[in-house]
């Protein structure tokens, strides 16, 4: 108890190491102060002692500032996991410690850190959907620098430049820098595209972005103003206003519709050109079943699927009431005053024309014609004219109607007077002056053999400019159809005392017109000069005459 031994008992001291090597960490985390993926590292030689590793996220290689990361790792596995999104803050190094049954290391092995930022820049987006509220177009943008790491991009529509209520609009792979919006993607709140890039690992938390901006380019002041005179039949000039941003308008669509909407629509004229501001409706196009005219703007990609519309009127500007009374009673011979009663709306005629015409029959969808106008057929397929009495009005073997009906015959007609009352008074006088200067009286002018002292006639090459007179100039229009089969059917109306026989627009058809000319719009009666040669010819027609067009469908008078 008073001294230490001097002479002791030893043991042989051995001191192990054991520290990992070759430390990895690639960063796949693609924001910017956020890391995450595996560490992984090469175990120590010696390891018998090992039983655990320990990583962690250190301000440096020292003890200070460090968190450790995950749970311990079992010797043999020689990997640790960094969470996605693991905030990288004042970290700048990972440690890597062994552990003993007793004690953890004090000097672990390191490796500086290295975080990998990857967004997608240059974002771009032009819209081509020319609907507001709609777009479609393609979302651009350039690749990061850093892309090694990066699998794919992934577009969405969100409220904001962070992807708030985000929708996905495409997603496409790494070598691809573009995503196509589908057409008519409906904009509803969103205000961005944002694309995201992502790794093996997660998909980015901050994406970068592109503002919307909802290109609108509709059409205004779309007016039509119909020119083509007959009734169910349209034709004339579509004109509109430019929109106020035109920039991305490659061509103009203009459609007839059922509605304002586009139900059942059907294109009346190719595309238009940007820098145009109209387009011509043909004439004679078909009304029914259309309401509309509809005009749509049309980007280098989209046609607008809501188009600017107006309303269609109908323009029918036919005359009616034409009455014709002959008072040239030579046989084959006709003249007198040929009188019609204007239409209810003037706008748009220019002036009316006159015709000869040859009445034809329709049989099972053949125009049957007499023989001297070009047509195969019999003499009992000649055209048959019936008023609504049902009172006939044969054409005889050479071509000259026989009148069956007392109440239009000759004798009724030649007793017409000067005091009897017609809706043009000055071209009845103009009229009797002619007569009476040729023949003394209209009466007796049939049996009046001398006629070298009568009126000369009308030189054919002459348009009058006074407008109560006709040319007689001769000249053909083409068969108008859209006759029915069988009996033609006549409407009658009277007027001041004179019966007038007005055709409807479907009831005959033609087989042969002979133009006397054209009479100002001022003007409702003509003068069919005295010695006009009936031959075949059994009506006169009158037709209306816009700036675009001549009807197609006049009304016609049989002449008795």
């Amino acid at each position: 108890s008073l001294v230490e031994q001097t002479t002791p008992t030893s043991h042989l001291i051995f001191d192990v190491e054991a520290t990992v090597s070759n430390i990895i960490f690639v960063d796949k985390d693609l924001d910017a102060d956020e890391i995450g993926g595996e560490v992984s590292w090469l175990p120590p030689p010696s390891r018998d002692d090992v039983q655990m590793y320990r990583t962690y996220l250190s301000e440096g290689r020292h003890i200070v500032g460090r968190s450790v990361v995950g749970v311990d790792t079992p010797v043999g596995t020689n990997v640790a996991f960094i969470p996605a999104e693991t905030l990288q803050g004042n970290f700048t190094t990972i440690l890597v410690y062994t552990k003993s049954e007793v004690a953890e290391q004090t000097t672990p092995a390191f490796l500086q850190l290295i975080d990998v930022a990857a967004y997608a820049s240059n974002l771009t987006f032009v819209d081509y959907d020319l609907d507001e509220g709609d777009i479609y177009g393609t979302v651009t943008w350039t690749h990061p620098e850093h892309a090694h790491e990066i699998i794919g991009y992934f577009c969405y529509m969100a409220e904001d430049h962070s992807g708030k209520h985000r929708i996905t609009s495409g997603n496409v792979s790494a070598n691809q820098s573009e995503t196509e919006i589908n057409k008519d993607t409906n904009l509803a709140s969103f205000t961005h595209f944002v694309v995201y890039t992502a790794s093996a690992l997660a998909m980015q938390s901050t994406p970068s972005a592109v503002k919307i901006y909802d290109e609108i380019a509709s059409v205004s002041g779309v007016t039509f103003v119909d020119q083509d005179l007959d009734g169910t039949q349209l034709g004339g000039l579509v004109q509109w206003s430019a929109p106020n941003t035109s920039e991305f308008v490659a061509a103009y669509l203009v459609y007839l519709a059922e509605d304002r909407l586009g139900t059942g629509r059907s294109r009346i004229c190719g595309e238009i050109g940007a820098h145009q501001r109209s387009a011509l409706m043909p004439p004679e196009t078909v009304l029914s079943p259309f309401s509309n005219i509809l005009v749509y703007t049309q980007s280098i990609f989209v046609e607008q699927t809501t188009p600017v519309a107006s309303r269609l009127f109908d323009t029918d500007s036919s005359v009616s009431c034409p009455r014709f009374l002959d008072d040239d009673l030579d046989f084959g011979d006709i003249g007198g005053i040929l009188q019609w009663d204007a239409p209810d709306d003037l706008s748009e005629v220019t002036y009316y024309l006159v015709y000869l015409g040859v009445a034809a029959e329709v049989l099972n969808g053949t125009l049957l014609c007499p023989q001297s106008w070009n047509a195969t057929v019999d003499d009992e397929a000649k055209a048959t004219l019936v008023e609504t009495n049902l009172t006939s009005f044969p054409v005889d073997q050479e071509g000259h109607e026989v009148v069956t009906d007392s109440g239009t015959n000759d004798s009724n007609k030649s007793n017409m007077t000067a005091n009897e009352t017609v809706s043009d008074g000055d071209v009845l006088q103009r009229w009797l002056a002619a007569v009476d200067s040729g023949h003394g009286n209209r009466t007796n002018y049939s049996n009046d053999s001398d006629t070298s002292d009568a009126e000369a006639p009308i030189d054919q090459n002459e348009v009058l400019t006074d407008n109560t007179s006709l040319s007689t100039t001769v000249s053909s229009k083409g068969s108008a159809l859209n006759a029915t089969n069988g009996t033609l059917i006549v409407t009658t109306t009277t007027t001041s005392g004179i019966t007038c026989a007005g055709f409807p627009a479907s009831v005959l058809a033609w087989c042969q017109q002979v133009s006397l000319g054209q009479v100002h719009v001022s003007s409702t009666s003509v003068i069919i000069p005295i010695d006009t040669k009936k031959q075949l010819f059994s009506h006169l027609l009158v037709y209306t005459r816009s700036a675009l067009v001549e009807q197609t469908t006049p009304i016609a008078t049989i002449i008795i």
